[in-house]
């Protein structure tokens, strides 16, 4: 007896490397039947259909797409082992009094589980939040007290190209590293104002760290080492210790530097700061600053003026300041192009 077999399969497979097409169209060569067709690049996943009447064709490709998704079915459980291990990682850190990773609810409900049953704060600072004069001022803040610590297991990092090009090309920020420290200062504030701070330095993780006090904690006379508990802010997206290192602008250097002082930073950390490597302009870089036209040399508009270019009224163009000058950004759309500088102001016209 004479069986004819046609068998019509319809599978869907994750392709890696065009393996699918590549496998498919050697082994219908071979048979002489026709090649399997995806409508989608290799690397997204999409469903296969074939026809054959010719039985050892037939039954081969039937093997075939089997292999593949017995392949697919293991390469989806040992991604979910992997997501198994990283969560039991994170879960252990966060027992530890540490909040890593995941997303931002997370993050909060361990934070406020640490805080529960205290009334104030200790909160890690090593740039601009060092100086209490700031805090107050700038971020309107009220600070109880402060220390002078030094946070182990961290470096003090400006990733390359995470900053703006050309003006502060990076900033300062943390890095994981055993063998690292941060020298900052530890300032104490009540809840109120512990979740405004977090709510101004939204982009980063907290954590619950121990730091190390100064002598004193203000700069007193030797004495025995004392810790603290402390929230650090971290990067949301882990920093790897070989990650290149950039180099920020002088301006931003010496903020770091006068903050340092003026919290009486050890003489060895003030000087690593005043070491970092800065910003220099190119020639052409100059040269291209030196052809924009200085703000003086435009007509001045008030404030009253701007604010009537602020999109409300249809067919009036929309205008943007910044440094000095006002931009033409019509039209607006999510993603804004600088079409050209319309005026100036002088200082004091518009706000910065």
């Amino acid at each position: 007896v004479r069986v004819r077999v046609r068998v019509r399969v319809r599978v869907r497979v994750r392709v890696r490397f065009g393996s699918v097409r590549l496998l498919s169209g050697l082994l219908c060569c071979l048979l002489r039947g026709p090649a399997l067709t995806a409508t989608t690049p290799p690397t997204a996943t999409f469903a296969i259909g074939y026809s054959y009447s010719r039985p050892a064709a037939s039954a081969l490709l039937a093997i075939l797409c089997l292999l593949l998704c017995l392949g697919e079915h293991r390469e989806q459980r040992r991604a979910k082992e992997t997501g198994r291990i990283l969560l039991s990682a994170r879960m252990k850190a966060k027992e530890e009094g540490k909040v890593e990773g995941g997303d931002s609810s997370e993050m909060k409900s361990g934070i406020e589980k640490q805080r529960k049953g205290k009334t104030a704060i200790w909160k890690f600072g090593y740039g601009s939040n060092m100086s209490q004069d700031f805090l107050r001022t700038k971020k309107q803040l009220r600070p109880l007290d402060y220390k002078r610590v030094v946070l182990k297991g961290f470096s003090l990092s400006f990733p390359e190209g995470k900053g703006i090009d050309f003006v502060e090309p990076s900033f300062a920020t943390l890095k994981r590293n055993p063998k690292g420290e941060v020298h900052g200062i530890a300032t104490l504030l009540g809840l109120e104002c512990a979740r405004k701070l977090d709510a101004q330095e939204g982009a980063y993780n907290v954590e619950v760290h121990s730091v190390e006090e100064y002598s004193d904690g203000k700069g007193g006379a030797e004495g025995e080492t004392k810790t603290l508990l402390t929230e650090v802010y971290t990067p949301r997206r882990e920093i790897p210790l070989s990650f290149p290192e950039g180099c920020c602008s002088d301006r931003y250097r010496d903020v770091l530097v006068k903050g340092a002082i003026e919290c009486k930073l050890s003489n060895a950390w003030v000087e690593k700061l005043r070491k970092l490597p800065v910003y220099n302009p190119t020639e052409e870089t100059l040269k291209m600053r030196a052809s924009v036209p200085p703000v003086s040399s435009f007509k001045p508009m008030s404030i009253a003026e701007l604010r009537k270019h602020d999109g409300s009224v249809e067919g009036k163009p929309i205008y943007v300041s910044s440094y000095g000058f006002i931009f033409d950004l019509t039209p607006a759309f999510k993603v804004y192009r600088a079409l050209g500088i319309q005026a100036g102001a002088k200082s004091g016209s518009f706000p910065t």
